[in-house]
């Protein structure tokens, strides 16, 4: 009966994207990495990962907050407090990772938006008991948040230039991915070590290499310093998918 079940839910899935097509080369993980790695190199790069529940964000991101050079961010502060949180971590930090941006208060939204931008410009000022601090620094950064938050804020983030400054990817999760996901969570609870918590994993070393040749290809000029960062260490074939999910104007790939 469960195995009908199973099958009656991904026929179900199938049919509820029918209109993606799931990626074969480029995931969630390599992303990352290849963003740690540019922040390593002083040759920071930008992304805006949003998805629903399963597609790999908290656990390509989460599981490398113990990696040294990587600040990993999931809280509910004030504006004033995350940009004094930045300044704090900002000497030791190759990779910033805001996980979750909706967690925050609604009413603080734009302040924070406009903290994206700062972060990727690689400069912050703002005053605090009647002192006016600011920071500089050379990191990359990560931020990631539900495909509903994401469309809730767009207008916004675009009206504030944040969507010219980061890669904005949107990605649907797979049924096949579904399925996969749901057995381990499965298997997990059976041996007794179904945790809230990913396992922790470490950075792949990925080798650097030439980047990637963009003449004849039609790339939005907003998106070519961070696609020509990133294109140092992740292949052509991953490229080519990073490119089209950026493209893409809604979520028209699933991983």
């Amino acid at each position: 009966m469960s195995k009908m079940r199973e099958r009656m839910e991904t026929k179900r899935g199938n049919m509820r994207n029918m209109a993606t097509i799931q990626l074969k080369h480029l995931t969630i993980p390599r992303l990352v990495d290849a963003a740690f790695l540019c922040g390593r190199d002083k040759q920071p790069v930008f992304l805006h990962i949003a998805g629903d529940p399963g597609i790999g964000k908290t656990y390509s991101t989460k599981s490398i907050k113990a990696v040294h050079g990587v600040t990993y961010f999931s809280a509910s502060y004030s504006p004033n407090e995350y940009k004094g949180h930045i300044k704090e971590v900002s000497k030791h930090t190759m990779l910033f990772i805001h996980d979750d941006v909706g967690r925050g208060n609604p009413s603080y939204t734009k302040d924070f938006i406009s903290a994206f931008c700062d972060i990727c410009e690689g400069h912050t000022e703002y005053r605090q008991y009647r002192k006016n601090l600011s920071s500089d620094f050379n990191f990359s950064g990560v931020f990631t948040s539900t495909t509903a938050w994401f469309y809730n804020w767009k207008d916004v983030m675009q009206e504030m230039g944040y969507l010219d400054r980061v890669l904005p990817i949107q990605v649907e999760l797979h049924p096949d991915t579904e399925v996969l996901y749901r057995n381990a969570c499965m298997d997990a609870a059976l041996e007794g070590c179904l945790s809230n918590e990913p396992a922790l994993r470490k950075i792949t070393d990925l080798e650097k290499h030439d980047p990637m040749e963009l003449y004849s290809m039609k790339v939005a000029p907003r998106n070519l310093r961070n696609i020509l960062r990133l294109s140092c260490y992740l292949s052509r074939e991953e490229m080519l998918e990073l490119i089209a999910v950026i493209q893409a104007d809604k979520p028209k790939y699933s991983i």
